[in-house]
């Protein structure tokens, strides 16, 4: 496995990359979201930040915001400068324990998707990281928030949240929008922002309708251990599917 933060035009052919030694800061957090896009637009999709920070030590609601976003990279990670306090999630206690636990458990029962999206860039050049404005060129508010916003695929939505936040505005863009975390709830329509109410245990994150994500939804301590685990098809149907 290579991963560099030395790079140039081509270097996607070799190996994974990251934003280098970033800090413990939420204007780190923040962007890390316009670099990553930034990376993906130009052929670099296999690409991540450390989380939740290199240098310095997070705060607990920086730790756990940054690991609730961090899952949505295309490489994920923790990491830390060697004179940092332990980074463990049980450092930081049950709670946050139990939150990454289940944050790392849904990047799991995700990799069918991630699978598809890392082939499609790979045979097609698309990248996995797209900001709104990619599949939605003609919404001058998908420009608006290309710098806490982001798409994985043409399905996933993901907006990134910031420090002390209790509410969040969200622009979902033309069609029907689900709350993955709520999928039985009634989906949003969108062309439109929209206030939700966060919660400490995930960020915003909306499917489109009309998507179908394949997950494997069994626990295990590794990929390879996922071989032969059976398929779960989670179908966002909506009115315009």
């Amino acid at each position: 496995f290579v991963l560099t933060r030395s790079f140039f035009a081509g270097s996607h052919k070799h190996g994974a990359v990251w934003t280098g030694d970033n800090m413990a800061a939420w204007w780190a957090l923040e962007i890390s979201v316009p670099m990553l896009l930034s990376l993906a637009l130009n052929g670099l999709s296999f690409a991540g930040a450390d989380v939740p920070g290199f240098f310095h030590d997070a705060e607990p609601e920086l730790y756990r915001r940054w690991h609730q976003l961090g899952i949505w990279y295309p490489f994920y990670r923790g990491h830390a400068h060697l004179e940092t306090k332990r980074r463990e999630p049980w450092m930081f206690g049950e709670e946050v324990t139990t939150m990454v636990r289940e944050q790392v458990t849904v990047r799991y029962q995700l990799m069918p998707m991630w699978y598809t999206l890392f082939a499609e860039w790979a045979a097609a050049g698309a990248p996995i990281m797209r900001p709104l404005w990619y599949h939605y060129p003609d919404e001058e508010a998908a420009y608006e928030h290309a710098n806490d916003h982001f798409l994985l695929g043409e399905s996933v939505l993901v907006r990134a949240v910031g420090k002390g936040m209790q509410k969040a505005t969200v622009y979902l863009p033309d069609g029907e929008w689900f709350d993955f975390w709520e999928s039985r709830a009634a989906p949003e329509f969108g062309q439109r922002a929209i206030s939700v109410t966060l919660s400490e245990a995930h960020v915003p994150v909306y499917v489109k309708g009309g998507s179908i994500l394949v997950e494997k939804m069994r626990r295990r301590r590794s990929t390879g251990s996922m071989g032969g685990d059976p398929y779960t098809l989670v179908v966002f149907g909506g009115q315009s599917a």
